[in-house]
């Protein structure tokens, strides 16, 4: 009778090794901290089936969620840096901590049992631009008409804040530049806001007051970024 015999030898190789041919890891560590470790067997295609039909019912999943920690790539002094320019360390990189988790990836077990740093580049790519001209959009208004006056959309003399209230009504005022009675009545007021812009959008403004009767049915104006406040 004959036997079959492997004789394993208990080595090491560094993390940018590439004679790894005929060589089973059974952990990884990184600056001293515990990456990974084997502790289950794998059945291959037994393994596969497994990882097929957990990936098809569940898909790709953590079973708790890692902590982050955004560290600099190369200590300098007290900036909580993780390498040192002997080690690698580089000015242009941020190594994001992730912390130990559990998740099943295609199907297949992976678990972090240490701190992982990932490296990634810093932002260093920039435009400059002198008297550009851009567009924006701005949500948040009304169009409105019989506009009398103006509200102050801008530091008021003597006002505890820049912009003033302006309350809400459902139902318009009967007179120009009077306020909606609440007193007595049924109209509720709405609630109240503050205009952070107002200008023109059709017909021909008086001096730049909005306030001539004659211009009550031909002036329409916006009032941009309105925030609305519930009374």
């Amino acid at each position: 009778m004959k036997h079959f015999k492997i004789a394993l030898t208990l080595t090491k190789k560094t993390l940018t090794a590439v004679d790894d041919a005929n060589f089973v890891e059974l952990l990884r560590l990184k600056a001293g901290i515990l990456q990974n470790q084997v502790r289950t067997t794998e059945y291959a295609v037994l393994e596969d089936t497994l990882a097929r039909r957990t990936f098809d019912e569940s898909g790709n999943y953590v079973l708790q969620n890692p902590d982050f920690d955004v560290r600099e790539h190369l200590a300098s002094g007290n900036n909580r840096g993780i390498f040192s320019s002997s080690e690698g360390g580089l000015a242009t990189k941020l190594s994001i901590g992730v912390s130990p988790f559990k998740s099943y990836v295609n199907g297949y077990e992976s678990e972090r049992l240490g701190t992982t740093f990932v490296d990634v580049d810093k932002a260093r790519d920039f435009d400059t631009a002198n008297n550009n001209k851009t567009r924006f959009t701005l949500d948040n208004y009304f169009n409105v008409d019989n506009v009398y006056n103006t509200p102050d959309v801008g530091f008021v003399s003597g006002a505890v804040e820049a912009f003033k209230t302006v309350n809400l009504f459902d139902t318009a005022t009967a007179v120009r530049g009077t306020q909606q009675s609440t007193v007595g009545t049924t109209v509720p007021q709405l609630g109240r806001a503050k205009s952070r812009g107002f200008e023109l959008n059709s017909g021909t403004a008086s001096a730049n007051t909005f306030s001539s009767s004659a211009l009550a049915t031909n002036l329409d104006a916006v009032c941009f970024g309105l925030q609305r406040y519930a009374k």
